[in-house]
């Protein structure tokens, strides 16, 4: 367990993770805190150049202090678009874990409180030997769950909370709608479904936003998901 606060990010791929960590980012510095990101394992870095997209570990750092850097927060890139254990056997890169938890180390020496994003999926392998859910119990840090309300991932989202509750692990659910328009009735039946298996009350949803950029994200936050602010804040 660390001294200051930490908090682990998980859920499925595409549910808007690096979103609510820029959101996060944004608003607590604001409220006079010092907030670190932290997205240890990524992939696809020739499709981000190809594309001259910028990188999560760019958008991240680019509302941190001290201009942090990129390899300080996302320590392991895997060069093309596989999964994590895939794309960094093809680089010929071995995770080395002692390295890893120094440079989350690092973060909570200079920042606040860390946020780190784990990779989409808890049973997506980082290594032949473990994988996220392996290391979210390692870390012992607080979880904090997102769900994408869309029906192709109603499936998915049931059997990743019943990985959650045999693990032990106490976490925080969050919905993160990032479609324009969806069907009340449906959010409303994967919401009810989440909270019964969960056996906890989500703490909110982050709406649709035609202008997702950091301020409007943590505006957001406040406005939707105070408890979050409030998890954050020690408060």
């Amino acid at each position: 367990m660390t001294t200051k606060p930490a908090f682990n990010l998980a859920g499925l791929p595409g549910v808007g993770k690096t979103s609510l960590i820029e959101g996060l980012l944004s608003l607590l510095k604001t409220q006079g805190k010092n907030p670190a990101g932290f997205k240890p394992f990524d992939a696809g870095l020739i499709a981000d150049n190809a594309l001259e997209r910028r990188s999560d570990c760019e958008r991240i750092a680019a509302l941190m202090s001290f201009e942090p850097a990129l390899g300080l927060i996302t320590p392991y890139t895997g060069h093309e678009d596989y999964p994590i254990e895939l794309a960094l056997r093809r680089d010929g890169t071995r995770v080395d874990w002692k390295f890893l938890n120094s440079r989350r180390k690092i973060l909570l020496e200079h920042y606040d409180l860390c946020l780190s994003e784990m990779p989409g999926g808890l049973a997506t392998p980082l290594t032949e030997q473990k994988s996220v859910i392996d290391w979210l119990k390692e870390t012992g840090d607080p979880l904090i769950y997102l769900i994408r309300p869309e029906p192709s991932g109603l499936n998915q989202m049931l059997l990743e909370l019943e990985l959650l509750n045999r693990s032990g692990l106490d976490y925080h659910l969050i919905f993160c709608n990032l479609e324009r328009s969806l069907d009340g009735d449906w959010i409303f039946y994967q919401w009810e479904k989440a909270e019964a298996l969960a056996q906890r009350q989500a703490m909110g949803m982050l709406p649709f936003l035609k202008d997702p950029s950091p301020k409007a994200l943590g505006q957001a936050i406040e406005t939707h998901l105070p408890k979050l602010v409030e998890l954050c804040l020690g408060l």
